[in-house]
């Protein structure tokens, strides 16, 4: 009997980028004894999107794609209602921007496979265009061990994760406060240092690579007010690595300020407070910040 690794895509009115992706997807190698089913959850619920998918869905082979729409605004909707209806042993993330490696799939597979401990994957995120300005890219070359003080920044990008879906269960998958379509970055890193705060362990791998076309999409502000959110959400409930990292990037705010770069360190500042206050708001009226629940389809 095959196993089955469930990839979770999303997208929003993004056709040629989503054609590319899925056709590195169609052509990614597998390990013996394993299929894939491909989620494209639509975020822009398009016709045409759904027609490109569903014509897909009617071919035959180890890789199965599938379409889901979600009409509500915020990739973590997304996230969470592709996960809600992924029927696999292990789940993989990426976005409709990202071109895979042709063995990003078997990298995963036999990385979960090799010790059995590991609830959760970062992996690798390069640019298409080496030439080109590094954004939403990782940064290290090596192996390592993710734990609930170390800063994720740099290592944890939601395009190329992978978790087993017990975890999920124990998460309840992306906070829907966060995230693109609500302003605010940071639901992967806030999602991976659920994970870890919950007891599993979390690994970086240089291994699984996705190749990364970010296009001329400004994403200074959001992630500022990412972090800010962030940052807030888990000062009050008491996070004590979170509020450390907190207090050194606000001290090198502060150091960018005496040093005379005024104008960068005020813009920092002020991005990260808006952040933090539109969290504020969004924490005193939500009522079910997440949305995973496996049995949902």
């Amino acid at each position: 009997m095959e196993s089955t690794i469930s990839v979770i895509l999303t997208t929003r009115n993004r056709l040629a980028s989503l054609r590319r992706c899925l056709e590195s997807l169609g052509r990614c190698a597998l390990p013996a004894g394993w299929n894939a089913e491909v989620i494209v959850v639509d975020n822009g619920c398009s016709t045409e999107t759904g027609a490109f998918v569903n014509a897909l869905a009617l071919s035959r082979s180890r890789i199965h794609f599938r379409y889901v729409c979600e009409p509500r605004q915020g990739k973590a909707f997304a996230v969470n209602h592709g996960a809600s209806a992924a029927k696999g042993s292990l789940f993989a993330f990426t976005d409709d921007d990202i071109v895979v490696d042709g063995q990003w799939l078997v990298e995963i597979i036999e990385a979960f496979a090799g010790d059995p401990g590991i609830a959760l994957i970062a992996g690798r995120v390069v640019p298409v265009d080496s030439s080109a300005q590094a954004v939403a890219v990782t940064r290290s070359l090596h192996r390592t061990s993710l734990n609930e003080l170390l800063s994720l920044e740099g290592l944890v990008l939601g395009c190329n994760l992978a978790v087993r879906p017990g975890v999920l269960e124990k998460v309840k998958g992306r906070d829907t406060r966060l995230g693109p379509g609500r302003g605010l970055s940071c639901e992967d890193i806030d999602f991976t240092h659920r994970v870890l705060r919950s007891g599993h362990l979390g690994i970086y791998l240089p291994g699984p690579v996705v190749y990364h076309e970010p296009g001329d999409r400004d994403r200074r502000r959001e992630y500022l007010r990412g972090r800010g959110a962030f940052y807030l959400k888990f000062i009050l409930s008491g996070d004590a690595g979170v509020t450390r990292q907190a207090w050194w990037y606000l001290r090198g705010i502060g150091k960018e300020f005496a040093d005379g770069n005024r104008s960068s360190a005020i813009h920092r500042a002020w991005h990260l407070t808006v952040g933090a206050c539109m969290m504020a708001s969004r924490m005193a009226f939500s009522t079910r910040p997440y949305g995973y629940s496996r049995s949902s389809e």
